[in-house]
């Protein structure tokens, strides 16, 4: 299986969210499935734009937060933004409390510091 370069970003931030003793979850929906994987996926409740990091331990920097959610981008690329669908996600989830953002995996980290992990 061939390596996606965004990989070893994901697993960089998965390991320092984990060794900080953070709640959170990485939805497996960026993978390349088959139609029918796909469409029971979906029948199932995944959603397209659902952010790569969702996050519940509440941010320290900011404690009426209901979460934080980040969409990682991959640093090979040239500027990123987020897709159409991502966007609308993310929006929804602001909608409700939660803190989102998203980037590459350098300004990830800070970010992710800033709110106040200790990552």
């Amino acid at each position: 299986m061939k390596r996606v370069p965004e990989d070893s970003d994901h697993i960089v931030i998965a390991n320092a969210l984990r060794r900080a003793g953070v709640f959170f979850e990485h939805p497996a929906n960026g993978e390349h499935r088959s139609k029918k994987a796909a469409a029971k996926l979906k029948m199932m409740g995944v959603t397209a734009g659902s952010p790569d990091f969702r996050i519940y331990t509440i941010p320290p920097r900011f404690p009426w937060a209901c979460g934080v959610a980040f969409e990682l981008k991959a640093r090979d690329k040239g500027f990123s933004s987020v897709s159409t669908a991502q966007e609308k996600f993310l929006l929804k989830l602001w909608e409700q409390g939660w803190v989102v953002g998203w980037g590459r995996y350098p300004y990830a980290i800070k970010w992710l510091c800033w709110l106040g992990y200790d990552v």
